[in-house]
C-alpha cells in the first residue's frame, strides 16, 4: 500500500473508533445505571441494566479496549505524519518576523 493509502484507512478507523468511544461513553454515564445489587444501598436488588443486550460491564470492557486501539492509531498516525510535524515546528520557530 502507498502512504496516502495507509493514512486514509488509519484516519477511517481512528474515526470509527473515536465514534464508538463517544457513544458507548454517554451510554455508560447518562442511559446505563450505576452499581450493582442495590440502587445505593436504599432499594431492592435491581435488574441487570442492558442497552441493546449489552450490560454495563461489557460495555465498559469493550470501551477500555477500544481505547486502546485508539492510541495505538494516535501514536502510528504521528510516526506517519512525523516528517510533517518536524518541518512544520522547524518552520514555524525559526521563522524571523520583521514587524
Amino acid at each position: 500500500m502507498n502512504k496516502p493509502t495507509i493514512n486514509y484507512v488509519v484516519d477511517a478507523v481512528q474515526s470509527l473508533l473515536l465514534l464508538f468511544l463517544l457513544f458507548s461513553g454517554i451510554i455508560q454515564g447518562w442511559i446505563l445505571e450505576r452499581g450493582y445489587e442495590y440502587r445505593g444501598g436504599r432499594g431492592g436488588p435491581m435488574e441487570q441494566d442492558t442497552f441493546l443486550g449489552i450490560d454495563r460491564h461489557t460495555l465498559v470492557t469493550y470501551h477500555k479496549w477500544v481505547a486502546v486501539a485508539f492510541v495505538v492509531l494516535v501514536i502510528a498516525h504521528i510516526v506517519l505524519h512525523w516528517g510533517w510535524i518536524t518541518g512544520m515546528s522547524r518552520r514555524i520557530f525559526t521563522e524571523r518576523h520583521h514587524p
